[in-house]
């Protein structure tokens, strides 16, 4: 197979896990109660529940990794990123959730 092929390969590869990832919608991943107990207990920003409990810790509109980058690059290049559980805790290297928003904004940018 040619570089060409290749690329082209790669990329409709990388669009279809685009148009899969886009269509996550930010949730708990946690029961309700326990994302509202732990939020009242000021765990939001602690592991699991910074990733597990998103929408009750109102960070459904932040981008970031709640998981080590390495377990997260490991996830992204395993294709995993359509899974909702890697999606909530990777979403800055996966770029989803609202990390596409920003992926989307800084692309639309003109070059310098």
């Amino acid at each position: 197979m040619g570089i060409a092929n290749l690329i082209f390969v790669s990329l409709l590869l990388m669009e279809g896990a685009l148009l899969i990832e886009s269509s996550l919608e930010c949730q708990d991943l946690q029961d309700e109660v326990l994302c509202s107990e732990e939020k009242e207990a000021g765990n939001c920003l602690e592991l699991p529940w910074s990733g597990s409990c998103r929408k009750t810790c109102d960070r459904c509109d932040q981008c970031y990794d709640a998981q080590n980058i390495v377990t997260c690059e490991d996830e992204f290049e395993k294709g995993n990123c359509g899974d909702t559980e890697v999606a909530h805790v990777c979403s800055k290297t996966c770029k989803v959730l609202s990390c596409a928003q920003e992926a989307t904004s800084a692309s639309q940018l003109p070059d310098a």
